[in-house]
């Protein structure tokens, strides 16, 4: 049985996917073969990347072809509301991510568009809370966002 690994960090093996720096860029790799630059992909977060490696992997597992692999991942523009970018005005990004319904999932997102993209982000939040807890969201924010609009019926 073959093992095929993913990392956000450079490829362990041979086999596995990871991160290389090449020339100043990010790369998806399997072992030493440079793939893709994580800039070419229409996606934004490094949970998208972890998920276009995932893919890769189980892609490679299934026998299908690389080349055809990463045809399909320069078109693929995400699902909607998925951190999903929308528009650059003024070089400003706006990404819509709206499927963020619950702590875990706005914090992932936040995290990933930080390393993507080490501006510090306006966040429009808001909506009905359903009673969560936003402690451990503060640090977070204050890490990743110059600031946060609040919007919606839990605005308070």
């Amino acid at each position: 049985m073959t093992v095929i690994g993913f990392s956000l960090n450079e490829p362990a093996r041979q086999t596995d996917f990871g991160l290389r720096k090449i020339n100043g860029h990010s790369w998806i790799c399997q072992g030493s073969e440079a793939l893709i630059k994580t800039d070419e992909l229409l996606i934004s977060g490094q949970h998208n990347v972890a998920n276009v490696m995932a893919a890769l992997a189980l892609g490679v597992a299934a026998g299908f072809s690389m080349d055809s692999m990463l045809g399909v991942l320069k078109g693929f523009t995400g699902l909607p509301h998925r951190t999903q970018f929308i528009a650059e005005f003024n070089g400003i990004k706006f990404f819509n991510d709206s499927k963020a319904t619950n702590v875990g999932s706005c914090i992932a997102a936040l995290q990933g568009l930080h390393r993507y993209d080490e501006s510090r982000s306006v966040v429009i939040m808001g909506g009905d809370c359903k009673g969560a807890d936003f402690a451990e969201l503060s640090n977070v924010l204050e890490m990743t966002c110059r600031g946060v609009v609040l919007i919606g019926r839990d605005a308070d």
